[in-house]
Parts: C-alpha cells; structure tokens; sequence
C-alpha cells in the first residue's frame, strides 16, 4: 500500500513539472496587413518565456519583451512580402510561430524624396535629409521644431510620419509654419498638398473630446492619416 501511494505521488510530481514546463504560442492572426507605419502583430505565451523573432529567415534574433504573457510585434511595412517566426523559449521547451505581413506598394524610391526636399530647402543645412537610408525606420529633425519619420525599406519609401509638438504650436505664425510643412512634404510625394490642407482644417473642425482618430484623406493614391495626443499631431502618409 505504502509503496502505491509513493508511486502515485511521483506520478503527481512529475505531472506538476510537465505542467509548470507546458509551453504555447498563439497570434491573433495568420496574416498582417500593415496601417500607417507598421504591421502590429499580438499574441499570447506563458507569462515567464524568453520571446524572439526574425523576419524572412534572416540570422538576425530580435528580443521581444514578454508582458505577462502577451507580446506586441510592430514589423514595418514593406514592398516585400515578409515572414515573420516567432519562439517561445519556456523552461527550456521551444514553441514556434510563423505569420505572413502583406507586401505595401511604396509611395516612391526613398533617393527621389530625399533629392526632392533637399532641393527645395537648399540652402538650409539644418534641413537637409540624409541621401542614403535604408531597411530601417528613422527620425529626421526637421523645421520648425518637428519630427520626420521615414520608413525605407529596399530603397523605397514605404511611409512617412510628421510629428508636430503641440506645445510649439500655440502661436499663428507657429501654425502656418506647420501647415507649409504638411503642405511641401505631402506635394513631394505626389498628393495635392493644398487639397491635403484644406481637407485636414475641415477635419480639425470635427474634433470632439476624446476622439483622437480623424477620418483618412486620400490623394493622388496616396493616404493621409492624423491622430494626436496630448503631446504632439501626427500626420502618416503612405500609398494606398
């Protein structure tokens, strides 16, 4: 008798450590498409696994960070179509994920943009876009006291985002300066620009408290769309 009950609790035992080492890994989806500047893919593991991922079977292994158990991947659109394999690493148990994020058409070669606004500020150093940028996503300073976010991936220009500090935007002048930024930057890339202006004034106008999304313009096959926060407007243009 004495030796049953031993045998039933290694059993029992054994059991717990199966069960402390059970590993997963899930996504919401199979398939991604990327909105404005990013694919975001979401998922689920243990809350104390060692998470990793690489894009197109390349050698290079991102870190991913675990929150309790759910993961956000932000993979930035492309022309290509890309393959993302997720791991959870979990007591030493390995669990595989492999998504698909959709190919984006380009809004235009990033050498053309980078040439193009170059022309236009010649002459102003400080904003002068760096002609050779690639498979990354960058910020760029540019006037007046703002944010160019470009996504170049294979040397096109997959998106572009203009981050706009609200609290430097509390004067007239301060305003127009942006609207002539919003403005040059959207005609650079093929849209209308002052269809794009007047069609962003009408969507300010619509703002109600807590509402933070305006509705998407389009132009010329390219996509406009504007969020803000607290902090700063952020104006996303891709292609459609």
């Amino acid at each position: 008798m004495r030796k049953k009950i031993l045998g039933c609790g290694v059993i029992l035992f054994l059991g717990l450590i199966t069960g402390c080492s059970h590993n997963y890994l899930t996504t919401t989806h199979q398939t991604y498409h990327a909105d404005q500047m990013a694919a975001i893919i979401k998922g689920q593991c243990p809350a104390k696994a060692h998470l990793s991922y690489t894009i197109n079977h390349q050698s290079r292994l991102h870190a991913l960070t675990n929150n309790k158990g759910s993961f956000v991947v932000s993979v930035p659109r492309s022309n290509e179509e890309q393959n993302v394999r997720l791991c959870s690493n979990y007591h030493g148990h390995k669990e595989f994920k492999s998504v698909k994020v959709k190919a984006n058409r380009p809004v235009m070669t990033y050498a053309q943009f980078a040439q193009k606004y170059n022309y236009l500020h010649l002459g102003q150093s400080a904003s002068s876009i760096p002609l050779i940028i690639n498979n990354e996503m960058k910020n760029l300073s540019i006037a007046p006291q703002a944010t160019l976010r470009v996504n170049v991936q294979n040397q096109q220009l997959m998106g572009l985002t203009l981050i706009y500090p609200l609290a430097h935007l509390k004067s007239k002048d301060q305003k127009m300066a942006m609207a002539q930024s919003i403005m040059r930057i959207t005609t650079l890339t093929g849209a209308d620009g002052p269809q794009i202006l007047q069609q962003l004034n009408q969507e300010t106008r619509r703002l109600r408290r807590g509402k933070t999304v305006l509705r998407t313009i389009t132009s010329n096959g390219r996509q406009i769309q504007t969020s803000i926060t607290n902090q700063a407007l952020y104006v996303y243009l891709t292609h459609q």
